[in-house]
């Protein structure tokens, strides 16, 4: 378990980075530290805490030595910090039936229920074995 400070800077992130770096170059050990931290980042962002986006900010610029974590802090947030919306009841039956329809080889039924669907602000994304219904943006 990672002993990481609640502060404004992350000091014992770059240590620990560093002190693994030092040891034969133990990259193994400084991806390992990253699971620690992202445990804490959870918790941080379940606490509404702005605390999460300056410790992912310091992860950011700690491990860019070894080319990770392109994206920003607040993008990071923003993609798992949401709850995951509730897709309609109805809305799960006609992709359902479109899906039987598929099936079928009842294309023409088919392409009418996702047409449906994606006037009712869903989009259907076929999978070898199934579907996935998205919210549209």
């Amino acid at each position: 378990e990672n002993n990481v400070q609640i502060a404004g800077n992350y000091q014992e992130i770059d240590d620990e980075f560093n002190s693994a770096m030092s040891d034969d170059f133990n990259t193994a050990l400084a991806l390992a530290n990253l699971f620690g931290y992202f445990k804490k980042i959870k918790t941080l962002i379940a606490e509404n805490s702005e605390l999460a986006g300056s410790m992912l900010n310091q992860i950011k610029e700690t491990y860019k030595l070894l080319g990770l974590f392109k994206s920003d802090a607040k993008s990071f947030i923003n993609l798992y910090g949401k709850k995951e919306e509730e897709i309609p009841q109805n809305i799960i039956e006609l992709a359902k039936e479109r899906w039987e329809a598929k099936k079928n080889k009842d294309f023409q039924k088919s392409d009418a229920l996702r047409a449906t669907l994606l006037e009712l602000g869903y989009i259907i994304n076929d999978k070898k074995d199934g579907y996935e219904i998205q919210k549209k943006q």
